[in-house]
């Protein structure tokens, strides 16, 4: 550095370098408080940013369902999907129709063009749908057009215990209502158990014993179990609401309806003629967690909604609520935990890479120019976060992508104007004048560089459709880093590489001289004599570099480089579903699930004999489907 040459203190007399680089220089404070605008700016959007596994989509589709019991599927065809179909195929907005017709249920599927408005599309299926004849049938129950709502399952809890259903169902019911209540979480699905219940069976000989009959009986039911309003009282003192409150809700009350009195006082009521159970719909279904009776409650999230604040939320209900006696709670899966290995991956990848980027540079540069480079990452990141932020971007598994792809690239404008700044501050040039020349040397370069990068992935914001909506998140997560660390590289970094003396003393300098000789030899010497040849030899090396292209596109067009948009990943489940034929004893259905059962379980015991337990444990809904999952 001490040989390279000065330059005589008229020059630095006339080199002005108007413009805000040069109002940066001489204005440190204002560099410093726009890097603190970033840093706190970026901090505070990091940490309330929603987080969810994937983006929000927008709804692409409206779902038209009839419930029509007791048909069948052709009988649903003829008078529901197929008069459906027929009524919204042509209007604007719709892309594509889909039916299913079942036994005593007809869904239609409307899928919608790319940038239409699905609630626009909405009001014209049900008016296309009301002006139908005669539709719905009148055996069935009323159209539903909905717009279906993407819900995630952050978390299953398995409530387990050798307790009798009532018990459990009742603990899962009160696990619902306690995390509804939760501020956090809007959405809650109890599933596993069987729906309330209760069975009346009237004996046809009481009935003869004290002379009633089965209407009377139905009548007396009726006209004893109502909840209905009688309307409101007016008076002076204010107004006085009549509502009749005697709806039976168990067995008990049921068992006490008056059937008949007397004049002597003595009733009949429904419990002397009947048998009353309070119990379930008899549905075959059985849920269990590793073989012990179960009902699983789901944390679920919907778009727009914080998927580690629901699970911080949920997780915190579970360690502050006290279980019932003999009843446990496990978290049967956790969805969350891959997103936050994701979020994990990406901090460990940023601390490693300004660890190295700031150790390689202080071997080749002043130790104050490299921590002020390196400072290009967190000071770009964190601005990025709140443009994007602000942008509605969430922190999800492709924004995590788009992080780490700006990764490696962030920190390159930074290095460029450093290098160019100690470069001319070696030429002898003032420390205002060498920052200010550092910039402007390499700022269409730099500029250039960064823009074309943009460019390059400026077009995915425009994508349409759902791969389009998928991957929209990344462009902009680049688009305001890079954005970002121009602004940095051109405004902030020059005004602190202006101020201030060399930090590098003593064993460092020493080496920083060793490697910077080594680098200049390296430089001087092959790096030299490559350009040279190259030049003298311009048409080989073009051709060379053609067939290198030709070579590179040949592998992606003869499948030796396959192209696959998400790679196969190993999953932390294992699920497994059964499905019999319609009209399939439910036995056959258990005892297919019961084999699949009891091959985890062997698979369980297998790897806790070597010391790996590998499976948590085993989670079945037995039913007319089955479902397992490790």
């Amino acid at each position: 550095m001490s040989d390279a040459p000065q330059i005589p203190p008229s020059i630095h007399d006339n080199w002005p370098a108007k413009g805000l680089v040069s109002w940066f220089v001489r204005n440190p404070v204002a560099a410093n408080l726009l890097m603190v605008l970033f840093l706190l700016g970026g901090a505070l959007t990091a940490v309330t940013i929603p987080t969810e596994v994937f983006p929000s989509l927008t709804a692409r589709s409206i779902q038209i369902s009839v419930i029509y019991p007791g048909a069948t599927p052709g009988e649903v065809e003829e008078a529901i999907t197929r008069r459906v179909e027929q009524s919204v195929i042509g209007l604007e907005g719709v892309e594509r129709v889909r039916s299913v017709a079942s036994e005593g249920r007809g869904t239609v599927t409307v899928e919608l063009q790319d940038f239409v408005d699905a609630q626009v599309v909405k009001d014209d299926v049900e008016t296309a749908v009301d002006s139908l004849a005669d539709f719905p049938p009148e055996e069935a129950e009323q159209v539903q057009i909905r717009i279906p709502q993407p819900i995630t399952t952050v978390l299953t809890f398995a409530i387990t215990g050798a307790v009798d259903e009532r018990t459990l169902r009742q603990t899962g019911e009160f696990a619902e209502r306690d995390l509804l209540a939760q501020s956090s979480i809007s959405t809650v699905n109890l599933r596993g158990v069987r729906a309330y219940e209760i069975s009346i069976s009237v004996d046809e000989d009481a009935l003869r014993r004290y002379g009633l009959t089965f209407n009377e009986v139905a009548q007396a039911i009726r006209g004893s179990s109502l909840d209905l309003s009688g309307g409101q009282i007016r008076t002076s003192a204010g107004e006085i609401l009549l509502r009749t409150d005697a709806r039976a809700e168990t067995g008990e009350a049921f068992e006490a309806i008056i059937l008949r009195s007397s004049q002597s006082g003595a009733r009949v009521r429904l419990g002397d003629v009947a048998t009353i159970v309070d119990g379930f719909q008899e549905e075959l279904l059985l849920a269990t967690w590793d073989g012990v009776p179960a009902v699983f409650v789901d944390v679920q999230v919907r778009a727009g909604e914080d998927l580690l604040g629901v699970r911080d939320a949920a997780i915190a209900w579970v360690e502050a609520t006290p279980l019932p006696d003999g009843i446990s709670l496990i978290v049967a899966t956790d969805q969350s935990q891959v997103f936050a290995d994701r979020i994990s991956l990406l901090a460990r990848n940023a601390i490693i890479g300004f660890t190295l980027v700031f150790l390689l540079l202080v071997l080749m540069l002043d130790l104050r120019l490299a921590f002020w480079v390196s400072m290009g990452v967190p000071i770009s990141f964190l601005g990025g976060f709140a443009l994007f932020g602000a942008a509605g971007v969430t922190l999800n598994f492709i924004t995590t992508f788009g992080l780490i792809v700006v990764l490696g690239i962030v920190v390159d404008d930074a290095i460029v104007v450093g290098e160019n700044t100690d470069r001319e501050r070696a030429k002898g040039r003032s420390a205002e004048d060498a920052a200010i020349a550092g910039v402007t040397g390499v700022a269409a370069p730099v500029l250039v560089g960064v823009l074309t990068t943009m460019a390059a992935f400026g077009p995915l914001v425009f994508s349409g459709g759902t791969f389009g909506e998928i991957t929209r998140p990344i462009p902009i997560v680049v688009i305001c880093i890079l954005a970002i660390s121009l602004i940095e590289a051109f405004l902030i970094l020059p005004a602190h590489l202006a101020h201030g003396n060399n930090w590098s003393k003593g064993p460092l300098a020493r080496v920083q001289d060793f490697v910077a000789s080594g680098l200049l030899a390296f430089s001087d010497g092959p790096v030299a004599s490559w350009a040279h040849f190259a030049a003298r030899h311009r048409f080989l090396v073009a051709a060379a570099g053609v067939m290198v292209l030709i070579a590179s596109m040949s592998l992606a067009t003869s499948g030796l480089v396959r192209f696959i948009f998400f790679p196969s990943i190993e999953a932390e489940q294992i699920s497994a579903d059964v499905s019999l034929p319609d009209g399939a004893p439910f036995e056959s259905t258990r005892e297919a699930a019961e084999r699949m059962i009891e091959a985890a379980r062997e698979m369980q015991a297998d790897y806790a004999a070597q010391g790996q337990p590998a499976i948590r444990g085993v989670l079945a809904t037995i039913g007319g489907r089955t479902s397992l999952f490790s």
